[in-house]
This record gives C-alpha cells, sequence and structure tokens, in this order.
C-alpha cells in the first residue's frame, strides 16, 4: 500500500485545486491503489475497497465527478488496456511499498510517451495551470489510451470529461469484482444483471443476513432476496425494519420466528414494530401482608 505524504495531503498545489468533495475523497481512492499506484476505475471494486463502512455508498456519479478532478488537476494519469479504464497517481517512487505483489504486477503499464509527457505538462506549465491535460490521446497511435485524434491542449473541461465515459455509460463494472457492497443510491430503474447488479444484491444479502434472527433455509433466503431487493430504496428500508423488529423477535423461542423467505416474500418490512415489554424484576412484584 502507498504511503501518504503529510505535506501533499495538506499543502498541495494540485490537491488543493479540487473541490472539497475531491479532497476528501482523494486518501481512500489513493490508498485503495496498488503497489504501483495504480487504480482500476472499476466502481464494483472501488466501492468494495475503499468505502466498505459507508451507508449510503458514494454513486458512481459523485466518484466519477473526483476521478476527472483528479485527471483535470495533473493528480491522475488515466489511460485504457484492453477495454479497462486504469488510472496511474503522480506519486514519488519513495512513497511506494518496495516489495510488489503478484496482483500489482499484473496492472497495467501506462503507455508511453504519453504518460511522460503529461507529467511534463504539468511542471513545465505549472505558473498557467491548468493549461493542458498533456497528449494523453496521442497514445492511440500505439493501439493504447483513451480518446482520438491528435491532442492538443484545451482550455476547456471537455478534454478531460472526454476520459471518462458519460454517467449514462459508466466504465464501473467492467470486470467482475472480488467484493462489493452497495449499488448506486435510489436507483429505481430495473437493472441489467450483465452490469453485475447480482453482485451488489449479493453485497445486500450478505449485510441483512449478519443481523436477520433466523438463520435457516439460507440458500432459499437468498433468491427472496434477490428478487424482493432490487433498489437500495427498498434494501434501507429491509435492513431499518429488521433492526426494528428484532427485540421483538428474540424475545421469541427461535422456532416461532419466520424464516428469512417467509419474512421477505411476506413483505414483512411493512409490519408495524410490537414493543417488547421488558421482564419484570423481583423488586417490582406487590408485596402481600403475611
Amino acid at each position: 500500500m502507498a504511503i501518504i505524504d503529510p505535506e501533499g495531503l495538506f499543502g498541495g498545489d494540485r490537491l488543493r485545486r479540487c473541490s472539497n468533495a475531491a479532497q476528501l475523497h482523494w486518501p481512500r481512492l489513493f490508498l485503495a491503489s496498488d503497489g504501483f499506484a495504480r487504480l482500476e476505475i472499476n466502481y464494483a471494486r472501488i466501492i468494495g475497497r475503499a468505502y466498505p463502512t459507508f451507508n449510503p455508498v458514494p454513486s458512481d456519479a459523485e466518484l466519477q465527478a473526483c476521478l476527472q478532478e483528479y485527471a483535470k488537476n495533473y493528480l491522475l494519469f488515466l489511460y485504457e488496456v484492453g477495454g479497462q479504464l486504469w488510472g496511474q497517481w503522480d506519486t514519488r517512487a519513495e512513497l511506494l511499498p518496495r516489495y510488489k505483489t503478484a496482483a500489482d504486477r499484473r496492472s497495467p503499464i501506462p503507455p508511453e510517451p504519453a504518460f511522460t509527457r503529461w507529467k511534463r505538462c504539468y511542471r513545465e506549465d505549472n505558473k498557467a495551470f491548468p493549461k493542458c491535460f498533456g497528449s494523453i490521446s496521442e497514445t492511440l497511435q500505439y493501439g493504447v489510451g483513451v480518446g482520438g485524434g491528435k491532442n492538443t491542449c484545451a482550455s476547456d473541461d471537455a478534454r478531460v470529461s472526454g476520459l471518462l465515459p458519460s454517467i449514462d455509460n459508466p466504465p464501473f463494472g467492467t470486470t467482475k469484482p472480488d467484493v462489493v457492497l452497495e449499488a448506486e443510491p435510489d436507483r429505481q430503474k430495473k437493472p441489467n444483471p450483465a452490469d453485475g447488479f447480482e453482485d451488489v444484491q449479493r453485497s445486500w444479502f450478505e449485510q441483512w443476513w449478519v443481523v436477520y434472527w433466523r438463520k435457516r433455509d439460507r440458500k432459499k433466503a437468498w433468491l427472496a432476496f434477490k428478487k424482493q431487493v432490487r433498489t437500495q430504496t427498498r434494501f434501507d428500508q429491509v435492513m431499518k425494519a429488521t433492526a426494528a423488529q428484532a427485540p421483538e423477535m428474540f424475545s421469541k423461542d427461535e422456532q416461532y420466528r419466520p424464516y428469512g423467505t417467509t419474512w421477505l416474500n411476506g413483505e414483512r418490512w411493512e409490519d408495524e414494530t410490537t414493543a417488547v415489554p421488558p421482564a419484570a424484576a423481583q423488586d417490582d412484584y406487590p408485596e402481600f401482608p403475611a
């Protein structure tokens, strides 16, 4: 894992030019990179690695906006290899781990000479920053890169925006994730299973199963969950209802608690919660004269 330089985090010129949101996200995204400071631009992988404790997690739109800011401000070099988008952070070698893992070595190297020109562009034109994004699209003549045609310095954000696909056609999910948690909040449109949404549902299910009060018939419970819980809003509703009903359910013997399949298919998250009266203490019993 790379090391964050406090001077760069608190006083770095390039990071300071980013929005507050991008600055706050940067440490997590930087540390989610591999030993070469390369980040696979894959929403599910990023969420699973950098935001496992967040609820709700950042949406793909939020992360795309941050990545575009990093690219615009010369923090992140974006390139495409084999149809997968990658980002290479510009950081000093001494801040990277000395020993690289096998997974680190499998990450694709940024194309040259585009990467070197990109770094030189910032260093030479720092006084007029941000003057241009460098010559990233020139790498197309070598069969690697992002964009198209000959690149020139751009005075607007159009060049950087073109480096990432639009929100309607996001780059995330192009590789099957190892770990995922949640999808974009409040997305009500029926998802396409090919986009890895089932993996997101699986992550939701794991979170719910941990707190559910009867861990029996897991496979059927998963099938019911996959059918019933298809949006962030519904997942939040299910988790809230499970927490609210837990005291009542745990006050019963396990045999009287509903199976997960029954609870989900019966839409029991709509049930009203019944308060469980506390057990009376010994001192609360009335005293009778002898």
